[in-house]
């Protein structure tokens, strides 16, 4: 199931969203307690802003795990991709005082849903604290589609070289 689901992230990375979908069924099939294929297949479909069949993955999702924080990342995603600002801006309000409060919460998963409301101040505020924080997830920030709406920005290129080796 492990290799199954890293292949859909990597098509997801590709953005490969049917194949990604396709590879993250396939894993759920080897082992349907599984939450970040739910995760991948929700973020293809709403890429493809398709957010009826990403919404009942997330729940989905939610259903075996409801405080896993990429389930609740992605729904804001989600939230703010389907006209939904006000429910996706509370996801990241909840989140951030979790990272305040608790710290189980990555810096990055923040951004993300900072971006995705296209709040490129916020977004970018938030992958410099993950970038403080040697969040492992920054390894792909040339990569992932939710960062997609901040490549055009002049501060994406400043912080993708900031991160200098990491990469």
């Amino acid at each position: 199931a492990n290799i199954a689901g890293a292949r859909a992230m990597l098509f997801l990375l590709e953005r490969r969203y049917a194949d990604a979908i396709a590879a993250a069924e396939k894993t759920l099939q080897l082992n349907g307690t599984l939450v970040r294929p739910r995760v991948v297949i929700a973020r293809a479909y709403t890429l493809q802003r398709n957010f009826e069949p990403a919404l009942a993955a997330l729940n989905d999702a939610a259903a075996i795990d409801a405080t896993n924080n990429e389930v609740r990342v992605f729904t804001a995603v989600l939230m703010a991709a389907s006209g939904r600002r006000p429910e996706a801006e509370a996801i990241a309000a909840e989140l951030a005082e979790r990272f305040q409060t608790t710290q189980d919460v990555h810096a990055s998963e923040i951004g993300v849903i900072y971006a995705s409301l296209g709040n490129r101040d916020s977004a970018f505020e938030w992958l410099e604290r993950a970038r403080l924080a040697s969040d492992p997830w920054l390894r792909f920030v040339k990569l992932d589609p939710a960062l997609d709406s901040l490549r055009s920005d002049a501060r994406y290129a400043s912080f993708v070289a900031s991160l200098g080796a990491t990469q």
